[in-house]
């Protein structure tokens, strides 16, 4: 009853000190702003774009006990918990593109950002609420489109990312998730479009300090807890492929092969053998939770009439793992999955479109898991718990789409 705010109860010789009860966690927020835009053409070869906006949020987060099995001193609505938040944010930003010719485009991107946040009070833990973060960010990016010819073009650009911790980071993990990540990204890639297929395909560095990454744990209403990691890097390959078999059958392909690291990882394990110890162990490299290194996805659509589509869609998500230890007893395996959808567009004359689509997800019943989370202790031995969501058998969706 303590833990709620509630005096403990005394009958005769007896006192109550826990009781059943109803909590309601609860929010009350208010979010308002103002954005703007200027846009200049300077000649026919130089554009200016002038643009940013101010946020503030206020939210109030509180927990009531709405019924208890007894009552003590407590009265309908009385928060057992209370903390206040206040977020300020704001940014300006000055965008440029220079045509040099029909063929060289160059664009550039400066932001600038303000975060002010603040949170005090008590949590729904009674943990003393005292967070006071301020972050200034500076984001470039440079940029370039060249075409080859009509049908291909080039482009690359290299830019610096910043973000700000989010709230679950700086209340549920403290000093583990309070660091801004910066984000170095570097693109290159390639567009081509013929009258029977088009190909992209875009290669990938995106290097971080203190990237807020998942532990692979959740807090105490299943949001994933995050943490900072010091050094990592997500590298990869995108490709998409989409080509006409015959007039009417047609195959549009993707896929995504990624390195997503972790330079010396340091995993903390709780130790509970003998009272509570704290175990710290230099893993190396490795990956980081929840970021597959093979993604793949297909579409075969055949149109047998012309208001008639058939389309099977497939995808395959690789290996992966529940948290950053890279351990094999704390992965998600490989899954592939098929979808059939059928859409039939019905003639009208009083509006524009009416489609009819009927989707059959999982059409094979496949079992498999696309999530999850995980927790290892030691008590005596290392013992690991790994929680799954699976996902449905086959299950049905129709839809009807109006179009005005």
């Amino acid at each position: 009853m303590s833990f709620y705010q509630l005096d403990d109860i005394f009958i005769g010789n007896d006192t109550i000190s826990s009781t059943d009860l109803i909590r309601r966690r609860w929010l009350d927020n208010d979010f308002y702003g103002l954005t703007y835009a200027v846009l200049y053409q300077a000649n026919s070869k130089l554009n200016f774009n002038l643009g940013g906006g101010i946020n503030k949020y206020e939210g109030d987060h509180f927990g009531e006990v709405i019924w208890a099995q007894y009552a003590s001193n407590s009265f309908p609505t009385e928060k057992y918990y209370f903390n206040k938040a206040t977020k300020l944010d704001g940014n300006t930003y000055l965008k440029a593109d220079y045509k040099i010719n029909n063929d060289l485009l160059l664009y550039a991107d400066l932001q600038f950002r303000y975060i002010d946040y603040k949170v005090d009070g008590r949590d729904n833990d009674q943990r003393t609420l005292d967070i006071d973060e301020t972050y200034h960010f500076i984001n470039p990016k440079l940029g370039a489109n060249y075409s080859l010819n009509e049908s291909t073009k080039v482009y690359a650009f290299l830019a610096i990312g910043n973000r700000e911790p989010n709230r679950a980071d700086l209340v549920d993990q403290d000093t583990a998730a309070n660091k801004a990540e910066t984000m170095r990204n570097i693109e290159v890639g390639v567009e081509k479009q013929e009258r029977n297929y088009k190909l992209a395909i875009n290669a990938y560095l995106m290097d971080y300090d203190n990237q807020l990454v998942a532990t692979g744990q959740l807090n105490d209403v299943g949001s994933p807890l995050r943490q900072n990691v010091k050094r990592s890097y997500r590298a990869g390959v995108e490709m998409q492929l989409a080509f006409a078999l015959t007039s009417k059958i047609s195959w549009s392909l993707n896929g995504t092969l990624s390195q997503n690291k972790i330079v010396n990882f340091n995993e903390t394990t709780y130790d509970y053998t003998t009272g509570f110890n704290v175990l710290t162990e230099d893993l190396g490299t490795t990956d980081i939770a929840l970021s597959p290194e093979i993604i793949a996805g297909s579409e075969i659509s055949y149109r047998p009439i012309e208001n008639i589509e058939l389309a099977l869609m497939s995808r395959y998500v690789g290996d992966q793992f529940l948290d950053n230890s890279s351990n094999e007893n704390r992965k998600l395996e490989a899954y592939f999955v098929n979808d059939i959808r059928l859409q039939y567009e019905l003639p009208s004359k009083l509006i524009r479109s009416v489609k009819l689509q009927v989707l059959v997800n999982n059409v094979l019943s496949e079992k498999y898991s696309a999530n999850g989370y995980t927790y290892s202790y030691v008590v005596g031995e290392m013992i690991t718990e790994n929680f799954y969501y699976p996902q449905a058998f086959r299950n049905y969706l129709v839809g009807l789409s109006l179009g005005f």
